[in-house]
């Protein structure tokens, strides 16, 4: 669940560092069997993973629908880093054209606002290309000029000089250089731009030598491993979009064979993914090692299909069903947040439900979405018709786009929003629901353990 967005630095990453070290103290402690996931419980929206995809997606909208751009943990800063994810997850998922549009409306309203975090940020570039091409439109004139070119934006920021040439982005690489540079990289084929020689020469020079990518690599001389001063090293997320933007690319074909090498090895038993090789499966994970599964064209390679469940059927056990309450229904949640609906999770696993790969190619999503069967509609959206069914539309229109973030009262629930990860602590935050003090003290414990899976997963956008 990492970003690739790398604008929270300073003391705040310095926070996010202090809370991973106390996590890994505490999960010491824990029986692994804690922290599995399993299934959220009741049977599943749907057993077809693309069908479950639209039912996540009904979620964004409503999401969308409250609030665009979308809003990060607080409740009130604005995250375009997960509303581009969000549209992209729409047109994905092939419904919800109506708020796809009104999202890009409103990002075209705040295009260098949405872009920029200090410098041109070529992890938001790359997502604002992608969905341009998407929904149909144009990335070279979106808004007005000047800046309304966005893949020259993009082009622009590429480092010419030094040991980094041909990286994009001129903030500190350490947690996002790989996924950043995957995005761009997917964006300019999307557009059609030219790609530096440079730029994928400098993404295969960071592969490690069992096929793994970690996000940075400074010195190419050292080997891979895992960073404890750091808290990195090699992981599925940037492996898996590192193979999703290097399949089918001139030269990288042993790179890409190499990488699903180690994703074999990394797989869990239930079919799906870690962060780190060894830790329970998560659905951001396993949603990006789908997608990358999905460009090589490996997803049903009996590699990847001899385990207990295959990827889709791993990550469906993730989302949240009609045993849940009917505003969460359709979304994915996060392991140890007590089936909490999960942005951040929910915008990532729908394509990867959907079983497609970036980019995308240029489509027409179905204006509305379904409403979850659940005998109610899942979102509180005006429906086009009275009973609630697998066939019922719920129709998400946008406001129109406005300058300034729409004020919101609802608590957001606990999702990795912004640009590091950060546990909600409104109303929607993880809960105590046992009143002895052993409850409390596990509670608390299986908090920070979400924190460092969801600190470590949250760097990269």
């Amino acid at each position: 669940m990492h970003r690739t967005d790398a604008d929270a630095r300073g003391p705040a990453s310095r926070a996010v560092r202090a809370l991973l070290a106390t996590s890994v103290a505490l999960l010491a402690l824990l029986s692994p069997s804690l922290l599995a996931p399993g299934p959220v419980g009741a049977e599943p929206l749907s057993p077809d993973p693309a069908t479950a995809a639209t039912y996540g997606a009904s979620w964004l909208a409503a999401r969308a629908a409250a609030s665009t751009p979308l809003k990060g943990f607080d409740g009130t800063s604005d995250d375009w880093g997960l509303t581009l994810d969000a549209g992209l997850a729409l047109a994905a998922a092939g419904v919800g054209g109506t708020t796809a549009e009104s999202i890009w409306a409103a990002f075209v309203a705040n295009r260098d606002t949405a872009v920029t975090t200090g410098t041109d940020n070529p992890g938001r570039l790359g997502r604002a290309v992608m969905l341009a091409v998407a929904l149909g439109k144009d990335p070279r004139n979106v808004g007005a000029a000047p800046g309304n070119d966005l893949v020259a934006r993009l082009q622009q920021t590429r480092t010419t000089a030094g040991p980094d040439t041909g990286l994009f982005g001129s903030s500190d690489p350490t947690y996002d250089g790989v996924f950043r540079q995957s995005y761009a990289l997917l964006a300019l084929r999307a557009a059609s731009g030219t790609v530096d020689a440079s730029s994928v020469a400098w993404l295969l020079g960071q592969q490690c030598a069992d096929g793994a990518w970690m996000p940075y690599r400074a010195d190419l001389t050292v080997p891979c491993a895992f960073n404890a001063a750091l808290f990195v090293g090699p992981d599925t997320n940037s492996t898996a979009v590192a193979v999703e933007a290097l399949a089918g690319r001139d030269g990288a074909s042993s790179a890409v064979g190499a990488a699903l090498g180690w994703l074999d090895g990394t797989q869990g038993a239930d079919g799906g993914w870690g962060f780190y090789a060894g830790d329970p499966t998560d659905p951001n994970s396993t949603a990006l090692v789908v997608q990358g599964l999905v460009a090589a064209g490996k997803l049903a390679d009996p590699a990847f299909t001899d385990k207990a469940a295959s990827p889709r059927a791993a990550l469906l056990t993730f989302q949240l069903t009609c045993a849940q309450p009917a505003e969460d229904r359709g979304a994915l949640t996060y392991p140890g947040t007590s089936n909490s609906a999960n942005s951040f999770a929910t915008a990532q696993g729908v394509p990867a439900l959907a079983g497609v790969a970036f980019p995308l190619t240029a489509r027409t999503p179905a204006a509305d979405v379904p409403a979850v069967p659940c005998g109610v509609p899942a979102t509180t959206t005006t429906t086009t018709s009275a009973p609630a069914s697998s066939t019922t539309v719920v129709s998400t229109t946008l406001p129109a786009p406005a300058t300034s973030a729409p004020a919101t009262t609802a608590a957001p629930s606990a999702e990795v929003l912004g640009e590091q990860a950060v546990r909600a602590t409104g109303d929607d935050a993880l809960a105590a629901t046992g009143t002895g003090s052993t409850w409390l003290l596990l509670s608390g414990v299986l908090l920070l353990g979400a924190g460092l899976g969801l600190a470590l997963l949250a760097r990269r956008r």
